[in-house]
């Protein structure tokens, strides 16, 4: 049977819909982990972010069932609205990624509602509970936006403290990450305020069990802040927990790479250099054996490159012992170490394992951190034997191909003023190269006194 409307009322009807607002929806990135291909679905609305998975309504915002997607194929969630907040978080990444950490914790705290805060008449400090307002019935989870902020303050505040090497920092950032006791206020019955030892509601416990996307990062930062702290075998925990949680769950592989170098960073901290050299290769081992278990072709390439930082962090170590010393013998025997680990050696080393786990390290061999801290190496091998064209090729490669590794960079601008003065110095008769010699010593002078004025390598002079 045809209903007929009313002559003029299927146009009002039609023009109503056009005039409606469209409805919100989200976006989900996400990576095909046998591709490595990027693809991104619309929804109708994201619901929850945990460690193991992204729930999504697809086409009606509050009803309807729910789908998921493991977070580990997740690459980034876009939530429509949240208005100006949402516009402050996106504000909050940028600042971080600007190394302006403490512009990023303030308008991260604004954002999550927690953290410490100052009263206006008395200076006094106190801290507010990143619980403080969230629901509180079954199934209930804290406003997405707080989530994030909550998050953000934290790895701001790590970073800044990290930075200055802060203790009272590093502390602050535990608070926003664990459920410590804190100086914080409890509203009486006459609507006054009065100091009280409250719980932080740190993210860890605010979304115990993994119920939050970023869950694993927070332990990795609670695991960085106790190693600062000096608080080895708690920070020990972490990493142990860490480790079983990326198999398990299963976690991203930078999340078994930030466990398996746990150890090594721990006896670092402790001065124990030898002993996180031997961690480090351990962590490579550990990489190595998951890397031959592993069959999706994005998830090898993550561990490739995670194989291969894991070796040179043990590199690095050697390579700062062997500029304590200044002893030639110790920079040549490390030379050939890192010659070990170009992409070509790495080739014929592992030349029975299967295509794609021989692709996968070739890929992770070639990352600009790994590259970098090799370059060094050998730059300094060369430098201490006097063969200083070869050093100013090594060093150039970091300053010019790796300058985004800053630490490395600064390094390379470092002893490259010293390479190409004695360059300079070899050319002897021939006047173009010894000017291009100079000219190159005079600008990685001036790069360490503006670029990289805040390292200790230019504070080294």
């Amino acid at each position: 049977m045809i209903t007929r409307t009313a002559p003029g009322l299927g146009l009002l009807l039609l023009l109503g819909m056009l005039s409606a607002p469209s409805a919100l929806a989200d976006e989900i990135d996400y990576l095909d982990l046998d591709t490595c291909e990027q693809k991104t679905m619309r929804v109708a609305e994201v619901t929850s972010e945990t460690w193991a998975a992204v729930a999504f309504r697809r086409k009606r915002k509050g009803r309807g069932p729910e789908e998921t997607i493991p977070t580990i194929q997740v690459v980034a969630v876009r939530r429509d609205g949240g208005g100006n907040t949402a516009e402050m978080l996106t504000a909050v990444k940028s600042e971080i990624r600007r190394g302006n950490f403490k512009e990023a914790a303030r308008m991260a705290r604004s954002a999550s509602g927690g953290g410490w805060r100052q009263d206006e008449d008395s200076g006094e400090r106190y801290y507010v509970s990143f619980r403080q307002g969230d629901p509180t019935g079954r199934r209930q989870r804290p406003d997405w936006k707080s989530e994030t902020g909550h998050f953000l303050y934290a790895k701001a505040l790590y970073a800044a403290a990290a930075a200055k090497k802060d203790k009272v920092g590093l502390e602050d950032a535990l608070y926003a990450l664990d459920d410590f006791s804190v100086d914080g206020r409890e509203e009486q019955k006459d609507g006054t305020k009065k100091s009280a030892k409250i719980k932080a509601g740190g993210f860890l416990a605010r979304f115990a069990g993994g119920n939050s996307r970023f869950f694993a990062d927070a332990m990795v930062l609670k695991a960085k802040c106790l190693v600062g702290l000096g608080k080895y075998a708690e920070a020990a925990q972490v990493f142990e927990e860490l480790s079983q949680r990326a198999i398990s769950v299963p976690l991203h592989p930078r999340y078994a790479y930030e466990a398996a170098i746990g150890p090594g960073k721990i006896k670092e901290a402790q001065g124990d250099l030898a002993g996180s050299i031997d961690a480090y290769n351990r962590a490579a081992g550990v990489l190595l054996s998951l890397l031959d278990k592993e069959r999706r072709v994005c998830l090898l390439s993550e561990l490739g490159r995670a194989y291969s930082r894991a070796r040179i962090l043990g590199a690095d170590v050697k390579l700062r012992q062997a500029e304590k010393s200044g002893t030639a013998a110790l920079f040549m025997k490390l030379k050939v170490e890192l010659k070990a680990e170009s992409p070509e050696a790495l080739l014929r080393k592992y030349a029975a394992k299967t295509k794609p786990v021989r692709d996968a390290l070739v890929r992770g061999a070639r990352d600009p951190f790994v590259r970098a801290v090799a370059s060094n190496g050998i730059g300094l091998a060369e430098l201490k034997s006097k063969n200083y064209e070869e050093a100013v090729i090594a060093f150039k490669e970091v300053t010019v191909v790796h300058f985004q590794i800053r630490e490395q960079a600064a390094r390379a601008n470092y002893y490259l003023v010293q390479a190409a003065r004695g360059a300079a110095t070899a050319a002897k008769g021939n006047a173009k190269a010894k000017v291009m010699y100079e000219t190159m010593a005079a600008t990685a002078k001036q790069a360490l006194e503006t670029t990289y004025a805040d390292t200790d390598w230019a504070r080294k002079g």
